[in-house]
């Protein structure tokens, strides 16, 4: 069996695109897969896939895990002849053309365009922003050249990124056709609405709380705070008595939250990294046949719209978020046909088994 390696520094085991979906998928196709992870669990076999974690000494720093990360996974390849290193973070560029030095075959798998993510991180001086955000981008498009292969998660993504590689591939993060419940009960009835995934005031958090404030609404709101002390900034505003924060949480109660939710929100506010990405969460609320109350980009609008299976709104405008969200609660036939469009749409075409063949095929012609 040709052997698969998926490395990951920032991305937990479990990773719903990097494990879920790539590495499930190509063990299933024959290939021999390991998955190497710096987290503090214990390695393991699941559905075939050899997951192996790299941070030995458990460092909780995330400079120190990526240093060991190098240098443990460098001890490791020299016992190994991997046939494709398959790598998903821009921490691991240098790693990934060490590796390409020593012969080895690189797929680098952008998941977000991170130089425009750096132009939102507020930890840096806004002043420095735009500097490191070129220089970030320059490193990656010039050592990305000497890759193999190039995967992109969205087209948004190619986008930025000439081909500079002999192989490359828009595999979208699709949803897995029969992962979430689409024919449920329990929403008759419910006032409740779902937002999933990382939590920051970009994303539009707090304009979306204020939005159901003095009303009937509960906001089940589930992931984990990306900005230090925002739980307590919300806790102060308008509308926090109105949700139910659940922390992070595995997908069947991600899938047991979204099966009592009349709607799916995905209202992040206009920022460079926002306009042309398709959050995946977009297209598991649709999966769920959730009805999609999205910001207003036109990307999103051309998923949404098009396939009538939501609506779109001005994510800092909170009448027009409040009043999608009562036009949809107010008429339960209405909603049932959103989400039942927003289903077959998923399995038409927003799907991974879609993704999968084009995974598979390039493995395939590199290999």
């Amino acid at each position: 069996m040709k052997k698969i390696f998926h490395l990951t520094t920032s991305h937990p085991r479990y990773d719903t695109r990097i494990f879920f979906k790539e590495c499930i998928s190509i063990s299933r196709n024959g290939y021999d897969t390991s998955l190497f992870v710096s987290d503090n669990q214990d390695d393991e076999i699941i559905n075939q896939v050899s997951i192996y974690n790299l941070n030995y000494k458990r460092y909780k720093s995330r400079f120190l895990k990526i240093i060991f990360f190098y240098k443990n996974f460098l001890k490791t390849i020299k016992s190994s002849s991997p046939s494709i290193i398959h790598f998903h973070d821009p921490e691991l560029l240098f790693l990934g053309a060490i590796l390409k030095s020593k012969g080895f075959k690189i797929i680098y798998d952008i998941h977000e365009n991170t130089h425009l993510q750096i132009l939102e991180k507020s930890y840096l001086p806004k002043a420095l922003r735009g500097f490191f955000s070129s220089i970030f981008f320059y490193l990656e498009r010039k050592i990305s050249q000497h890759f193999d292969g190039i995967v992109y998660a969205t087209q948004g993504i190619k986008n930025f990124h000439l081909n500079y590689s002999g192989k490359n591939q828009i595999i979208n993060n699709f949803p897995l056709v029969d992962e979430f419940n689409s024919n449920v009960k329990q929403r008759k009835n419910s006032k409740e609405i779902i937002f999933v995934g990382g939590i920051n005031k970009i994303r539009g958090i707090i304009p979306l709380i204020k939005s159901i404030y003095k009303s009937e609404i509960k906001l089940n709101l589930v992931g984990n705070f990306l900005e230090k002390d925002l739980l307590k900034t919300l806790e102060r505003v308008n509308g926090w008595s109105n949700v139910n924060y659940f922390g992070y949480c595995n997908r069947d109660k991600i899938n047991e939250l979204m099966a009592r939710s009349i709607v799916g929100i995905v209202t992040f506010l206009n920022a460079p990294n926002h306009v042309d990405s398709q959050p995946n969460k977009i297209f598991e609320y649709m999966s769920a046949g959730l009805p999609v109350i999205a910001s207003n980009f036109d990307l999103w609008r051309e998923i949404i719209e098009k396939n009538n299976c939501g609506f779109c709104v001005n994510p800092t405008d909170l009448n027009e978020i409040k009043s999608a969200i009562f036009e949809i609660l107010g008429n339960p036939r209405k909603a049932k046909e959103l989400g039942e469009n927003g289903r077959r749409a998923i399995i038409e075409k927003y799907n991974w088994n879609n993704e999968e063949k084009k995974l598979i095929k390039l493995y395939g012609e590199l290999i």
